[in-house]
């Protein structure tokens, strides 16, 4: 009967251990697996962030791009304006200045109420486009004194002006007139000049009488939506504009996201496999633990008898 309890006994302690075992298994594969999951969720968050700090970085390049690209039209447009300015000088006889591009249809007239006032350095203005013959001339005046001297120039010469730059594909310039009119543009010269800008953001409340500005819409040339960067040029009846399409998303950090989701997948999958194996090796542990407690247990008892 001793023998009998105490094998019993035994069994019991073997029994105990065994569940004691299995009993604090549990919680700690649960801290295991919370722990490797958590560590393999944070590569998409990772992820998450290295692309947002990625866009804003991207963002900031095309934006300085952007202005770039209107600094540069901006003198451009200037230099030209400044050609056109004294031709006209020359054409009222206050100026000498050669006849570099050709004007048609030179007029002088006495100054009107509306004209702009007289300064040391009148601005030329442009007014909207207009079709003879078949070819788009755009209006020029300027104020020489107390007079007014207006003539029309060819639209290449403006449309030179925005065509003259390594632009990407997704990239446009554009020169808009005051009266809502495009008058020449970097993606098609023979259709830009004459286009009704009157849809465009930029002649909205907020952004009518800003130097310069972005908003993104549509580009009435061909319906792509851009990202547009505007700048008036005060006195001339223009203003710049510099479109860009918006970045996507997709295409450029698709496919490091999607690898990134997949390994942190696998992680995940093989952390799991890995705590399981544990967990097994620990209760196959456990129970040969057991088992040589049992055995110890019943050589004590020989021994005693």
């Amino acid at each position: 009967h001793a023998r009998d309890r105490s094998g019993m006994t035994s069994q019991q302690a073997t029994s105990r251990t065994t569940r004691d075992a299995a009993g604090s298994a549990r919680p700690r594969r649960l801290r295991l697996l919370a722990v490797g999951w958590g560590l393999a969720a944070l590569l998409p968050v990772i992820a998450v962030v290295l692309i947002v700090n990625d866009y804003r970085q991207y963002q900031d390049a095309r934006e300085l791009r952007s202005r770039l690209v209107l600094d540069a039209v901006e003198r451009q447009l200037l230099d030209r304006l400044f050609l056109f300015g004294r031709q006209l000088e020359a054409a009222a006889g206050a100026g000498t200045a050669p006849p570099v591009v050709a004007m048609h249809d030179v007029v002088l007239r006495p100054v009107r109420a509306g004209d702009p006032v007289a300064s040391g350095e009148s601005p030329v203005q442009v007014d909207r486009p207009i079709r003879l013959d078949g070819r788009w001339y755009v209006p020029i005046s300027r104020r020489v004194g107390d007079r007014m001297v207006s003539a029309r120039v060819d639209a290449g010469v403006l449309t030179a002006v925005v065509q003259g730059y390594r632009l990407d594909t997704d990239e446009l310039a554009s020169l808009v007139q005051d009266d809502r009119v495009l008058v020449a543009g970097s993606f098609d010269s023979g259709r830009a000049p004459g286009q009704s800008m009157s849809a465009s953001p930029l002649f909205d409340p907020e952004r009518i009488h800003a130097r310069e500005g972005r908003y993104v819409s549509e580009t009435v040339a061909d319906g792509i939506r851009r990202e547009h960067a505007f700048r008036r040029i005060p006195g001339t009846r223009l203003t710049i504009v510099v479109g860009t399409a918006p970045p996507r998303l997709l295409d450029l950090w698709g496919r490091p996201a999607s690898a990134l989701c997949l390994v942190a997948l696998l992680m995940g999958l093989v952390w799991g496999w890995l705590v399981r194996r544990f967990d097994r090796a620990q209760g196959e542990q456990a129970a040969l633990i057991g088992e040589l407690e049992q055995a110890l247990s019943t050589l004590r008892n020989r021994e005693d008898r």
